[in-house]
Order: C-alpha cells, then sequence, then structure tokens
C-alpha cells in the first residue's frame, strides 16, 4: 500500500493470498486535498471528518509507477476491491505491465482487475494483462467526487470496449481475450512480471 507518496516505485512484486485487494494507492479520500472528492465534506459520516484538515495546497500523490508485478489469489475475505485498487487523485501515476489473473479470487464479492474508487484521477493503465474476470475495470465516478481524466489503453483483458464511467476518460486499444490464451505480446508481459529470477527464493510456498 502507497498513501501520499511521490516518485515511488512499485515493481516485480509477487503478491497473492489476500484477504483484500492487490496494491492499493492514493486512499486519501479527497478530504484533504485541494481538489479532491468533496462527497466527503458532505455526507453524515458523524465526527471523522470534523477534524481533518483541508488544505489550500494538494497533497496528492503523484508520478507513482506500478509495474511488471504479479497479482493472484486476492479479496478472499472482503468485498469491492481489484488487483490494483486506487482512491484519490495521483497525477503522473503509471500502472503498466502487470499481470492480473483472477481465477481463485473475489472469494467474498465483486472484483475487478482495475478498480479507480472515488476521486480517482490522471492515472494511465497501459499493457497490463487482466486474466479471468467479467467486468475488469472500473471508475466509482459521480458527478461531485472529481472522479475522471483517467487513461485505460492497450491492455488485455475479457472485453475489447470495457466502460469507465467519468469526464475526461481515454479508452482505448484495449484487447479481448479468453481465459489464459494469450497473443504473443500479452504473454511476454505475463512471462516478465512478478518475482525476477534472483529473487525467485523469497517466495513462500504455496
Amino acid at each position: 500500500m502507497l498513501t501520499y507518496t511521490q516518485n515511488v516505485v512499485v515493481t516485480h512484486n509477487e503478491v497473492y493470498n489476500l484477504p483484500y485487494s492487490g496494491i492499493s494507492s492514493g486512499l486519501g479520500w479527497g478530504t484533504n486535498d485541494a481538489g479532491g472528492n468533496n462527497d466527503y465534506k458532505s455526507r453524515a459520516t458523524g465526527d471523522l471528518y470534523l477534524y481533518q484538515p483541508l488544505y489550500v495546497s494538494a497533497t496528492v500523490a503523484k508520478n507513482n509507477t506500478i509495474s511488471a508485478n504479479y497479482v493472484h489469489q486476492m479479496q478472499l475475505q472482503m468485498n469491492d476491491g481489484g488487483c490494483h485498487y486506487n482512491l484519490s487523485a495521483s497525477p503522473g501515476t503509471i500502472v503498466t505491465q502487470n499481470y492480473c489473473e483472477g481465477k481463485g479470487s473475489g472469494l467474498a464479492g465483486v472484483i475487478w482487475g482495475e478498480y479507480e474508487d472515488e476521486g480517482s484521477a490522471y492515472v494511465t493503465m497501459t499493457k497490463n494483462v487482466y486474466a479471468n474476470f467479467g467486468a475488469y475495470v472500473t471508475a466509482n465516478w459521480n458527478a461531485s467526487n472529481d472522479t475522471g481524466h483517467l487513461t485505460f489503453t492497450n491492455n488485455w483483458g475479457p472485453s475489447a470496449g470495457p466502460g469507465l464511467a467519468g469526464p475526461g476518460n481515454v479508452v482505448s486499444g484495449n484487447i479481448a481475450i479468453t481465459g489464459d490464451t494469450f497473443p504473443a505480446d500479452a504473454q511476454a508481459i505475463v512471462n516478465a512480471a512478478g518475482l525476477e529470477a534472483a529473487y525467485a527464493d523469497l517466495k513462500a510456498n504455496p
């Protein structure tokens, strides 16, 4: 999990056997960030947000990279997440060349390969492989939570035309795959994702 971070690289990990999402980023809820999710300022949430400072200058995460990770067997106990889960704006952040396997995941309910939750914006997701999902990408948008301006291009998943709600989104060049049968360029990403050979001994026995 990476929250209010900048210029962090999360790469070549194998993440599995998880109660919730695989790799989570953002998590600011927009309460502290200029231009964040306005919903949390108006919701009846008790005292939780009464003591949250509202900054004049944004404190959002930005320019992070999540790449070449292998994520599988997640959301075994909790609902409403995905291989990569993002919350709040993260300008310049790139999610690329990750392999997300849906088989054996989502035992607790709804799961996506890519979940851009409330306030997510300015994230680029490209050249990822999402295998064995139904709806494999989602953006939790409404008119007041500032979700949008997301780029989802040249990925592989169950649909070539996945829907992605919110203004300013770019969705193009995605390629439909079925099961674990991958075209050569997707197979190369699958083969390279996860632990590199020098670190293979870090993986626990399944």
